[in-house]
């Protein structure tokens, strides 16, 4: 009787092992995230300056010559953000798919989302650029016409924001309560 308690008792530990790391995920996924998470803090980095590149892209701008300048210089900068974010992303897909990635794979499958959005936000601003460069080296382009894109892109570019928030309060929150 002795040894049937001795094997229940086995079986119960190793069970609860299993249980435990398939809650945590493995290192090599924790190891993955950490990786993908040092990227993607690059890609925040990124994105905030996005926003001042665009401002100080265009503040300047007296002619069609410096809006193309302008709007090169602002692709240049979705690029770097865009191509950066892939990186995080492949990283995040590794982890997501090692065995036994558990939290970690969770995790990163939120954050696959957050970039998935933040590449799609960065496609609609070269959209709206590429629009605009148009609108502005069409010799019967007009005022109207470029708000009328300006509005269009802003009303897109606010619900992906939301979306982006809104994915990211949510990777951010899981984040937090696996203590990842």
């Amino acid at each position: 009787m002795k040894k049937v308690w001795s094997a229940v008792v086995v079986v119960i530990v190793l069970a609860a092992m299993v249980a435990l790391m398939a809650g945590c995920g493995n290192s090599q996924a924790k190891l993955d995230v950490q990786q993908a998470n040092e990227i993607m803090t690059r890609v925040d980095s990124l994105g905030t300056a996005l926003s001042g590149k665009i401002s100080q892209a265009f503040s300047s701008v007296t002619s069609p010559a410096a809006f193309q300048t302008a709007v090169q210089n602002v692709k240049t900068a979705t690029a770097e953000l865009t191509d950066t974010a892939n990186k995080a992303k492949a990283e995040y897909e590794k982890a997501k798919s090692e065995s036994g990635a558990g939290d970690y794979g969770k995790y990163a499958d939120l954050q696959l989302k957050v970039i998935a959005l933040e590449i799609q936000l960065s496609d609609q601003i070269n959209k709206f650029l590429d629009q605009a460069l148009a609108i502005v080296n069409d010799p019967a382009g007009s005022t109207a016409q470029l708000t009328a894109a300006q509005d269009a892109f802003m009303k897109e570019a606010d619900q992906l924001n939301k979306e982006l928030t809104a994915a990211n309060d949510a990777a951010t929150k899981f984040k937090t309560q696996k203590n990842l």
